[in-house]
């Protein structure tokens, strides 16, 4: 694999990722616009006013104290299952690739018009 395809795929990656981390904290009984969330968040991170409030202070406390947590614990737990399954590999001995019922039976498939 070239060295800017590699590249390309990790930039697309973490753009997917953030794509689904705002996807996620937007899921709820409360609509919140996007770029209202990204707003409390740059807010909360930098520890500054970067952005003049325009929400609620409730909106803030559902973004910041409920969603957030639960969306970074997600992303945290696939992150390290993902680890401990790569790092369990050659402890357990097992192939990258294991065969599937399929190519061990020639079963024909039906289909149906």
């Amino acid at each position: 694999m070239k060295k800017y395809s590699f590249n390309f795929l990790m930039g697309a990656l973490a753009a997917g990722l953030l794509v689904l981390l705002t996807v996620s904290v937007l899921i709820g009984s409360v609509n919140l616009e996007p770029l209202e969330v990204w707003k409390i968040i740059g807010n909360k991170i930098s520890g500054k006013t970067l952005f003049e409030p325009s929400w609620k202070k409730n909106v803030e406390i559902i973004v910041w104290n409920l969603r957030m947590p639960r969306v970074l614990m997600a992303a945290v737990t696939g992150a390290s299952l993902s680890l401990v399954g790569i790092l369990c590999r050659p402890l357990l001995k097992t192939p990258w690739q294991i065969p599937t019922y399929w190519e061990y039976h020639q079963v024909p498939v039906l289909e149906l018009s």
